[in-house]
């Protein structure tokens, strides 16, 4: 489990897997069989709304208790968390959000008439690259060589770490936009050559749910009348109307999902999981759509073919 996994899950786990086994009056690691671990979890089901894919996640951190402690000689046998099944009354998961290329585009549009490059390269990214946000902030100029950008690293918060598994460790192609805003990006950063692509003043990798929160949600929050930032509205002299014509901002996974979605509709589920550099098919169909394979390559082209379009049409005209 990297540590933005771990961080994100531990407070759920600790708050109901714990104190359940609490209790339980903490009943010994060893005396727990499958309808032990199918009581515990229905438990927690009946004690909270948490989601289907909660659940799933707090089975994996058991099992991952109870193969630990068989490892450590506490325990003999199979796991017993293994053929627990998640409590059928689950909530529902929310619908996950996939922004479109038009929404893509117009968010791009707006950074970059903001001067905000940096925002505008890291929408890019993560979009055209199909990267996750830790990967974005761990590419380096030395990973691209003009035509691929090979995904080596990702980043959360102060750690880093490889990516989120073995096969997302591949190059991804780069095509238009984002092969001219790298290179517009990399003009104004002194023709740098090594070190992050998303860096901050400091040199550092930029924080990207800082970036969102202090460029990219402001930028998009604009008057209809005036077109000033909601921010800077205050000595209008008219109330603030919100520019609906400009996209809402979803989140940094909601232009990988996009992404995903735009690229299967071109192409099929096998050339976005060649993009995400997921290890199943599965994956990439069950979460994302709403050496390079080929099928992506030739997709990827597409999707460049399509955003030259738009721009050519004028199918994007934020103000």
């Amino acid at each position: 489990m990297s540590p933005c996994e771990a961080l994100n899950h531990c407070p759920t786990l600790k708050r109901q897997a714990f104190v359940r086994w609490d209790l339980e009056a903490k009943r010994p690691l060893w005396e727990y069989k499958t309808r032990d671990v199918q009581y515990l979890l229905q438990g927690i089901a009946d004690d909270n709304n948490l989601s289907s894919e909660t659940l799933k996640h707090i089975k994996a951190f058991l099992s991952g208790v109870f193969t630990y402690a068989k490892n450590q000689g506490v325990i003999d046998g199979l796991n017993p968390v293994r053929d627990a099944m998640i409590p059928k009354k689950a909530a529902t998961s929310e619908e996950t959000y996939a922004a479109s290329l038009e929404e893509v585009l117009a968010i791009m549009d707006v950074l970059g008439k903001a001067g905000e490059k940096k925002a505008r390269a890291a929408v890019a990214l993560v979009f055209f690259a199909g990267l996750r946000p830790g990967e974005a902030r761990g590419a380096h100029w030395e990973d691209y060589d003009g035509k691929r950008l090979f995904v080596r690293r990702s980043i959360w918060r102060v750690w880093t770490t490889s990516p989120k598994t073995e096969s997302s460790v591949k190059p991804v192609p780069v095509i238009e936009p984002l092969r001219s805003i790298l290179v517009e990006l990399r003009e104004g950063d002194r023709n740098a050559s090594t070190g992050p692509i998303l860096r901050g003043p400091s040199g550092s990798p930029l924080d990207l749910v800082n970036l969102a929160e202090r460029v990219v949600k402001p930028a998009l929050l604009r008057c209809a009348v005036c077109k000033q930032r909601e921010a800077k509205h205050a000595g209008a002299c008219h109330d603030f109307q919100l520019d609906e014509t400009l996209p809402k901002w979803h989140g940094w996974y909601s232009l990988r999902r996009g992404v995903a979605t735009a690229v299967a509709d071109l192409s099929n589920s096998l050339a976005a999981k060649g993009l995400l550099r997921h290890s199943s098919v599965s994956t990439t169909e069950r979460h994302y759509i709403k050496d390079v394979p080929e099928s992506t390559l030739q997709a990827m082209k597409q999707l460049e073919t399509l955003c030259n379009e738009c721009a050519n049409h004028g199918q994007v005209k934020p103000n």
